[in-house]
């Protein structure tokens, strides 16, 4: 069953299995290696987020100056220290622990790296926590990934929308349950779509470009174009990343599978669209300064449709 977008704290990072399916994940690691390849040598890094350290050393291969890697998941963070270790490494990279607050460096750095996805790019709240740094850039310094685009098309979902969403339309056992389907319809869920079931031209709704300015309040406004007939049952949404010049991750299901695969943000209602239908679209990204808590609000109409509306606190 597809699971849904949640929040994530530390503690999923001290899990082995996410860090394995992040390393298991050749399209994200390789794309990151020749990012680094292209950027790191004689450069002074610093990465944000560092997991078990396999963006640091690659850019200890690329052949950095200097690696500063901070990492907040504590037992993470004492496995990482031994990796950086095992692989002779710790002339090159130092290892700094994240305790809730910001951490203060006396220098500044060429790059500022960072794998600050999460299945919809600007969940988790990872990448307003990397801009911060910004004053650590040099004036010529530059983010990988320096670009985030976020992506929405119209998604035919009918069998997810009939098991998770109009399952809750018929009583269970002769009582009413329905209160649940709000509760299901404020949810994003993280989903592998097939290209048919795209229904209409993409949007690139949200392009973010890191450091330009604040990411705590994103919104976009666009048209999409159904491609074909059908019932849309919600939004798909995925990311670019843009890491380097020719260099990029694009999660959408028409690109090779990685581990973020795409996210399905449903309507109240599914509603119907004839090839040609023209649809306005609104999506708007709210991260909670005090919390990595993210709001993502999208809407949709169309000349056949009021405006559609959905939320969620992810």
């Amino acid at each position: 069953m597809p699971s849904e977008l949640i929040n994530v704290e530390h503690p999923f990072y001290n899990s082995p299995s996410v860090h394995a399916a992040m390393l298991s994940d050749e399209v994200r690691t390789l794309a990151f290696k020749e990012a680094l390849r292209k950027t790191a040598k004689d450069k002074n890094i610093l990465e944000i987020g560092t997991g078990t350290g396999i963006l640091a050393l690659l850019a200890a291969s690329a052949k950095a100056n200097k690696i500063v890697a901070s990492e907040a998941a504590s037992e993470t963070f004492d496995a990482t220290k031994k990796i950086i270790k095992d692989n002779c490494q710790e002339a090159i990279i130092s290892l700094v622990q994240y305790k809730g607050k910001d951490i203060k460096f006396q220098e500044k750095f060429d790059v500022i790296v960072s794998e600050c996805l999460g299945h919809l790019g600007f969940d988790e709240n990872m990448i307003s926590a990397v801009v911060k740094y910004k004053k650590y850039l040099k004036k010529d310094g530059v983010f990988i990934p320096r670009k985030v685009i976020l992506n929405l098309a119209l998604v035919n979902n009918a069998e997810f929308y009939k098991n998770n969403l109009e399952y809750w339309d018929e009583k269970k056992y002769d009582f009413d349950m329905s209160a649940m389907k709000e509760i299901a319809l404020r949810r994003i869920y993280v989903q592998t779509f097939k290209p048919q079931q795209i229904l209409s031209s993409t949007s690139a709704i949200i392009n973010y470009n890191l450091g330009e300015n604040s990411a705590y309040r994103l919104e976009g406004t666009d048209h999409v174009k159904a491609k074909k007939s059908g019932l849309v049952h919600g939004f798909a949404g995925w990311f670019i990343a843009e890491l380097a010049d020719d260099i990029a991750i694009n999660t959408s299901p028409f690109h090779p599978e990685t581990h973020w695969e795409q996210c399905f943000m449903p309507f109240e209602k599914p509603i119907k669209v004839e090839k040609g239908d023209v649809l306005s679209i609104k999506l708007s990204v709210v991260s909670d300064k005090s919390s990595n808590k993210v709001k993502f609000r999208w809407e949709a109409s169309c000349d056949k449709e009021k405006v559609i509306v959905g939320e969620a606190m992810v």
